[in-house]
C-alpha cells in the first residue's frame, strides 16, 4: 500500500468565519479540513461482527440497483489534487473512480427511500435516525443509498471524534459537545440544504458542508445555525452518549489555529443500513 493511504481525513473545530480559510473553500463557519496521520481505512474489509455483515448483504440484495461508481475514502478528493490518479493509478481507480474521474455518479430520487431508518450499527449498540426529508432530500437520498450498498462500500465509515457536553462555566466548550464521525462511501458530498432552517440541537444530525463527514449533536448548537445541512434525528441518544462517554481520546491541536479537539484513540466501525420505519423490518 502506498505511503499516501496512510493519511485519513479529519474535520476539526476552526476559529470565526472571517478568518478561516474553509469558508472561502465553501465549507462551515465552525469546522476545518485538518489531516492526520493515522492507520489507512481502506485496507480494513471486515464488519461490526457477522451478523452486521449479514444484514448487509441482505440490504443490499434488495435494494436499488447497487453502485460501483463512487469513491471509499474520505481523502479521496485530496488523494486526487495531489496527483495519486495518475501516481497510484490502480490502486486510485478502485479507491477513488469519483475523484480521479473514472466514472460519472448517478442522480438518485430521494422519493425511492421515503419511508426508511436509518441504522448505524457500532460495537455499542444501533443508532436509530429518522431522516428529515422535508429539510435535507438530496442529503438524506445520498446517505440511505448507501446504507443499501454492500459492505465493501461501507468499510471505511468510521465514529472518530468524541465531545462531551461542556461543562456549565464553559459553555462554549471546549468540549464541544459532539460525536463526528466520516460517511465515506456516498455517491458525492452532499449538497447545502436549508442551512437557516433547522438548526442542530441535540440529537440532531448534520453534515460538515462540502464533505462525506458528518456529527451528531448533543447539545444545543444554534449558534452555528446556517452553516450545516442537518438532515437526521437520532431517535436513541442513549447509545450516542454511551460511546461518548466510553471513548478513550487523545486531544489534537490544531496546527493553525490553536484548536484543541478530543480525538478517539481508537476510531469506532460503523455500517450504515435500512430498515422501513413502519415495521422496522430489514430492508
Amino acid at each position: 500500500m502506498p505511503d499516501f493511504a496512510h493519511v485519513c481525513l479529519i474535520l476539526i473545530l476552526a476559529v470565526p468565519l472571517a478568518t478561516t480559510p474553509a469558508y472561502a473553500a465553501g465549507r462551515s463557519n465552525v469546522f476545518h479540513g485538518y489531516k492526520e496521520k493515522g492507520d489507512s481505512q481502506e485496507e480494513d474489509t471486515s464488519t461490526n461482527g457477522s451478523e452486521a455483515s449479514k444484514s448487509d448483504e441482505a440490504s443490499s440484495s434488495k435494494a436499488s440497483p447497487l453502485v460501483a461508481c463512487r469513491d471509499t475514502n474520505a481523502a479521496c478528493a485530496d488523494w486526487a489534487e495531489q496527483g495519486e490518479c495518475d501516481k497510484n493509478e490502480a490502486f486510485m481507480s478502485g479507491v477513488c473512480p469519483i475523484a480521479c474521474k473514472r466514472c460519472t455518479p448517478p442522480e438518485l430520487n430521494a422519493a425511492d427511500y421515503v419511508g426508511e431508518l436509518l441504522i448505524l450499527e457500532t460495537e455499542m449498540g444501533e443508532i436509530r435516525i429518522r431522516t428529515l426529508w422535508d429539510n435535507a432530500p438530496r442529503t438524506a437520498a445520498l446517505i440511505m443509498d448507501l446504507a443499501h450498498q454492500a459492505p465493501e462500500a461501507k468499510r471505511a465509515c468510521r465514529l472518530y471524534r468524541s465531545e462531551a457536553v461542556p461543562p456549565a462555566e464553559h459553555p462554549d466548550g471546549p468540549p464541544y459537545g459532539l460525536l463526528q464521525g466520516s460517511l465515506a462511501g456516498v455517491l458525492k458530498p452532499p449538497p447545502s440544504e436549508n442551512l437557516a432552517k433547522v438548526v442542530p440541537k441535540e440529537g440532531y444530525v448534520a453534515m460538515i458542508t462540502g464533505t462525506t463527514e458528518f456529527y451528531i449533536s448533543l447539545m444545543d448548537h444554534s449558534s452555528w445555525g446556517g452553516a450545516h445541512s442537518v438532515w437526521g434525528k437520532v431517535e436513541n441518544m442513549e447509545v450516542v452518549f454511551a460511546i461518548v462517554a466510553k471513548a478513550a481520546f487523545h486531544e489534537l491541536k490544531h496546527p493553525e489555529f490553536g484548536t484543541v479537539m478530543r480525538m478517539m484513540n481508537t476510531e469506532m466501525k460503523m455500517t450504515p443500513r435500512a430498515v422501513r420505519m413502519d415495521e422496522g423490518h430489514e430492508l
